[in-house]
């Protein structure tokens, strides 16, 4: 394996678990206590406002948002990000432009409006399903490509709940018993913690490189794919690559689990010590960055004549 091309594809995988009109007791009990990723049809009128979010309807917002482009590699690896108007995104996207609105927020904790990503608005608009505590919310995030968008290879700290109300994800998750194969980014690697690179792993799930294939070929995991109007649950801690094919449009809530003892086992248990420790001074040379850039623009504005406020 060592010796030939290899990628994410080639993994040993079984199909993700599938569950059609479940109640809503039922879904509560699984997003809230499953350790396995699943796939649910039948609960898109839990999201009928995604009825309304198409090109067009983002097209009338006035937000400026992060976006991203891929690598050489054609992987997003959610690092580098440009702010744009959200008109100009519609615009280009439906020109062919291959851009990416990943995870971008609408709600932050407890499901409040969050305006960190221009999307505040969208708040508004979001009905929360009965079957989400609101009290685990950790985010909800906007999902939005224009299609062959492909995810870098990671995990999150929270389980994931995302409802695609157009287009299809290809879902390939590994159980975090896997973490030693993956090449997780160790937690005092302060150059990657420094770029980002928290819940990465170090594969190119579409290049894998030859120096990991060996071990990398002996993880196994799930595949399965997601169209409109169905719902995937990821486990907080599965690793997970996503392939996003034509226009697609979704929405995802990060929820806190009530089980704190998966903090114990790898890859969250690194999460833990980054988020806790060794983030704290990667965190304070951003923040000092950030206030030194927003200093250069108020005296050196982009538009002369006109302070930044």
């Amino acid at each position: 394996m060592k010796n030939k091309r290899m990628d994410i594809y080639d993994l040993k995988v079984k199909p993700i678990e599938r569950i059609e009109s479940a109640s809503q007791d039922q879904v509560l009990k699984l997003v809230t206590e499953a350790r396995r990723p699943l796939i649910f049809s039948g609960l898109s009128s839990d999201f009928e406002f995604l009825n309304q979010w198409n090109l067009d309807f983002f097209e009338t917002l006035d937000s400026m948002v992060p976006v991203q482009e891929p690598e050489p590699d054609g992987v997003n690896y959610f690092i580098k990000y440009n702010r744009i108007p959200i008109k100009d995104f519609v615009s280009r996207i439906r020109a062919g432009e291959n851009l990416y609105i990943g995870a971008r927020e609408i709600m932050k904790n407890l499901g409040e409006r969050s305006d960190k990503d221009g999307l505040g608005e969208l708040a508004t608009k979001l009905k929360v399903p009965a079957w989400v505590d609101r009290s685990l919310i950790y985010s909800a995030n906007l999902w939005v490509g224009a299609g062959n968008n492909h995810t870098l290879l990671h995990y999150d700290p929270w389980n994931s709940i995302l409802m695609l109300a157009e287009g299809k994800k290809d879902f390939i998750v590994l159980p975090e018993k896997e973490t030693p194969k993956v090449y997780p980014y160790g937690v005092f690697n302060f150059r990657s913690l420094y770029l980002g690179k928290v819940l990465h792993s170090k594969i190119r799930p579409l290049t894998v490189q030859k120096r990991y294939q060996e071990r990398f070929s002996k993880a196994e995991g799930f595949r399965g794919s997601v169209a409109a109007g169905e719902m995937i649950f990821i486990p907080a801690g599965f690793w997970h690559y996503v392939k996003s094919s034509n226009l697609n449009i979704g929405i995802n809530f990060f929820v806190h689990t009530k089980d704190r003892s998966i903090h114990l086992s790898q890859p969250l248990r690194s999460y833990w010590i980054k988020d806790n420790i060794t983030l704290w001074p990667v965190r304070m040379i951003w923040k000092w960055k950030s206030r030194l850039f927003r200093t250069i623009r108020y005296f050196f504005p982009k538009n002369p004549g006109v302070r930044a406020s």
